[in-house]
């Protein structure tokens, strides 16, 4: 199935998707939060451009309050996640589409390793004529091989990577 994406005139020409693992980390100790801390700032530093905005998918909001929710005596731990998302990264927050759906089942059909979170994650990226960033610390999503076949077969210019480079694809 050919998927082709479309650009709305009133979007930013460019976006940036966060997987939940980085905004996760964001709030971690040690190396993770270190990592999430310096992709989020240079996130931050980008938006400053009113080409570039940010897009956090529904789903990983989600992901992020039941995580953050549970393990966490924090009590200002959810206060501190809204004033990232709003605040500091002044984030979209899309809900998926019906062809961020379609590229997700078929993205499952491909690799059943793939969770339907994650696969929607990606899928919603791949959707949007926008991105050109994924920033996730997820393995499976770095180097998959469904993914970046999906991603040729769109035709989509999206780069997912740990952080912003210029080496991945």
């Amino acid at each position: 199935m050919e998927c082709i994406v479309k650009k709305n005139k009133n979007e930013p020409k460019q976006s940036i998707y966060f997987d939940t693992s980085v905004l996760i980390g964001y709030f971690k100790k040690g190396d993770e939060q270190k990592h999430a801390k310096n992709v989020i700032q240079q996130a931050v530093n980008l938006i400053k451009n009113p080409e570039i905005t940010v897009k956090i998918p529904l789903i990983s909001l989600g992901e992020c309050v039941i995580r953050l929710l549970y393990p966490s005596s924090e009590s200002n731990l959810l206060d501190r996640f809204q004033t990232l998302i709003e605040q500091t990264l002044q984030a979209k927050t899309p809900a998926p589409d019906i062809k961020s759906y379609k590229i997700a089942l078929e993205l499952m059909q491909d690799d059943v390793q793939l969770k339907p979170t994650d696969a929607l994650i990606v899928a919603q990226a791949l959707a949007d004529p926008t991105p050109e960033w994924l920033i996730t610390t997820d393995s499976l999503l770095l180097d998959n091989r469904a993914i970046f076949k999906k991603k040729e077969e769109i035709g989509s210019n999206l780069k997912i990577s740990d952080r912003f480079s210029k080496n991945r694809g």
